[in-house]
């Protein structure tokens, strides 16, 4: 059997050749698909190179289809539909969906944005089941391996940007929390004061330094951390 070459194909020709076959005439068909009659005149003799066939048979009575323009026109229809059904965008009906949503985050920002998301879910899409991780690592790590849909974190990733979308719930702010009476508790927290007192850390991602030693990083300061948290991944 010849094996036909699908990069020799223009498909764009098969709307007109469709066309060709329901007008059965070259003036008609570029009326209809708003060209000129000799761009469809080029077109028709490409069509019968492609399928070495005349397609359209001059008769007394004007044109006529050949035997194989005859099957086409059976097939056509029914390809091009096929066609557009496969480019078309896929209609989500969340009351139909199935499956698990798989999450990844922090205790935080879990216990802030997923009940009022889980009531939303169970009303609208009752069907979808959740699934929640909250382990510290790294927080864009399971996304990127594929094994979350969704994380919800106040962190910005720092790599595969290009290939992550992102959306704002919401916004936090920073406190620095120390005992009641340390001696800076009294006196105006100024950066150098800041950057003089002993610091605690706990990781959210169970390794590496955090978020607001990357931000003293980016001016050129970093502080003395004398107690660390981290869990291990």
């Amino acid at each position: 059997m010849h094996k036909v070459n699908l990069k020799n194909i223009d498909l764009n020709l098969l709307v007109i050749l469709q066309c060709l076959l329901e007008t059965r005439h070259v003036s008609a068909t570029a009326e209809k698909l708003h060209m000129s009659q000799p761009a469809v005149s080029r077109a028709l003799q490409r069509i019968r190179q492609t399928f070495n066939d005349p397609i359209l048979v001059r008769t007394n009575q004007g044109y006529d289809l050949s035997a194989k323009a005859n099957l086409i026109d059976s097939q056509l229809s029914q390809l091009l539909q096929g066609i557009e059904q496969l480019v078309l965008p896929t209609e989500f009906v969340p009351a139909e969906a199935s499956g698990v949503l798989k999450f990844y985050g922090v205790d935080v920002e879990i216990l802030s944005y997923m009940p009022e998301f889980i009531n939303r879910l169970q009303q609208q899409a009752p069907k979808l089941q959740v699934e929640i991780r909250t382990e510290p690592r790294p927080h864009f790590e399971l996304l990127e391996q594929g094994e979350v849909h969704f994380v919800l974190t106040g962190m910005k990733p720092t790599t595969n940007t290009d290939q992550l979308h992102s959306a704002a719930l919401g916004a936090t702010s920073h406190i620095c929390a120390m005992r009641e009476d340390h001696p800076l508790a009294k006196q105006n927290l100024t950066l150098s004061r800041y950057l003089s007192a002993p610091h605690g850390l706990v990781s959210l991602v169970g390794s590496g330094p955090g978020s607001m030693d990357r931000v003293l990083e980016s001016i050129g300061k970093k502080r003395h951390v004398k107690l660390a948290r981290r869990s291990a991944t």
